[in-house]
């Protein structure tokens, strides 16, 4: 959280002044914000909502500021990180659905997720579904094609 927010007031303080400077740093803070979000939730809904929150900024950041084809970069970033992510929402209903097997009540508090005995099985595919969500947005190679353009 610490590093989030001192890379924010250095991206901050980089800008320059061409214009839009007040929109862009509207997007920079609702962009830390998320950041905060994702990295303080305990709770897996609460954490995806804020995962899913961060595209907004993200995606007004490369439509508004980026280069000539900007608007191409911004439409593929959409489509990739929303295909990622639900990839990501199946895996936590799925750990969701395996706390309820195991206590009787749909949990998706990560304290809770940690007392579950996952099979090897089921942890290879979860592992796999948030390795790809995670690796999109991220972008890890070979689904960081969105990146050039962005």
């Amino acid at each position: 959280i610490v590093l989030s927010a001192f890379m924010s007031f250095i991206s901050i303080a980089a800008l320059s002044d061409d214009g839009n400077l007040k929109h862009l740093v509207i997007s920079v803070l609702f962009l830390e914000s998320t950041m905060m979000g994702v990295f303080s939730a305990l709770d897996m809904i609460l954490f995806y909502s804020f995962w899913e929150l961060s595209l907004i900024p993200l995606l007004y950041i490369i439509g508004a500021f980026g280069s000539k084809n900007r608007i191409y970069a911004a439409i593929k970033f959409f489509i990739y990180t929303f295909l990622g992510s639900i990839f990501m929402l199946v895996a936590i209903i799925f750990i969701g659905y395996l706390c309820y097997q195991k206590s009787g009540v749909f949990s998706f508090n990560l304290l809770d997720w940690y007392k579950l005995g996952i099979g090897e099985n089921a942890q290879i595919w979860l592992f796999l579904a948030f390795f790809f969500a995670f690796g999109v947005k991220t972008p890890l190679f070979p689904f960081h094609t969105w990146l050039p353009y962005a």
